[in-house]
């Protein structure tokens, strides 16, 4: 099996290759690919053996990442990120880290409810991020002060208005007595996962798989595990009750369960090894 080869040469060897090549993280994926070992984004680790160790090898490739485009997303800078999504700014005046910070603030501000109603399709996007930029120069302008920055922002914020209201997104816009209707439950499915009241059996299975792997605990099934042992012996304890030396079968977490992390987390490695704490599973 290609998985019994994760510690060989070859495979370090193969590794060291594409990194070179392709970067860390996509090299990873392809080890992993090769391996049959799942890929878990954003792992703290230095090379292919450390992920290796790190992961372990209890689980498969279609157990993690199984797109490409998130390793190679992985290997873009947050500078790289920010300029695709926001671009460069003004030839005279270049968007600074500060500014992309801002305009991330004012997207997750200026989307918060098509968010909170199932989400935003690409024309709502380009609309509030185009809103993001014209709002970014009225505050500077509003910042310098003077009666011409001034009027120039106030400018600015008629245009946001303006652009806000041709995809209805302003709140006088909103309908909030239409938000419960089933239809609307049905519009948000269809921006959300591509799929409403027409939806196969298939089609519901894999919104159903999306929405649990996409809603994970930010720990692994055995660290939750130990809280609920601890939380038993606490409340075992208050009682004057002996406490359990290991969590009863029936209390255990089903061993095939996406709400959790498949690996533990750098914190969470240290907190075991802050308290002494051995792995179950």
């Amino acid at each position: 099996m290609a998985r019994n080869t994760a510690f060989s040469e070859e495979a370090k060897m193969r590794y060291l290759s594409l990194k070179g090549i392709l970067g860390k993280n996509v090299a990873i994926f392809v080890c992993c690919a090769f391996c049959d070992l799942p890929y878990i984004q954003d792992m703290d680790v230095e090379n292919w053996e450390d992920y290796v160790q790190t992961i372990g090898i209890a689980k498969h490739f279609s157990d993690g990442a199984t797109d490409f485009r998130v390793a190679e997303e992985s290997e873009k800078t947050k500078e790289q990120r920010w300029q695709e999504t926001w671009g460069f700014g003004d030839e005279s005046s270049k968007y600074t880290s500060n500014d992309y910070i801002r305009l991330d603030e004012l997207f997750k501000s200026y989307s918060s409810r098509l968010v909170s109603a199932g989400g935003y399709d690409k024309f709502q996007e380009d609309t509030l991020r185009h809103c993001c930029r014209l709002a970014l120069e009225r505050d500077k302008c509003v910042s310098k002060g003077g009666k011409e920055n001034v009027d120039m922002a106030a400018k600015l914020d008629k245009m946001i208005q303006d652009n806000l209201g041709s995809e209805n997104l302003r709140k006088k816009d909103a309908k909030p007595v239409e938000e419960a209707r089933l239809d609307n439950i049905v519009d948000a499915m269809q921006k959300k996962y591509g799929c409403g009241k027409d939806m196969t059996v298939e089609q519901c299975k894999e919104v159903i798989a999306k929405w649990m792997t996409s809603h994970r605990y930010p720990v692994t099934k055995d660290a939750a595990e130990h809280i609920i042992e601890c939380i038993i012996n606490s409340t075992r304890r208050n009682n004057d009750e002996p406490e359990l030396t290991e969590l009863p079968k029936s209390m255990r977490i089903p061993a095939k369960n996406d709400e959790f992390e498949a690996a533990p987390s750098k914190d969470e490695q240290e907190v075991y090894k802050y308290l002494g704490l051995e792995r179950n599973s």
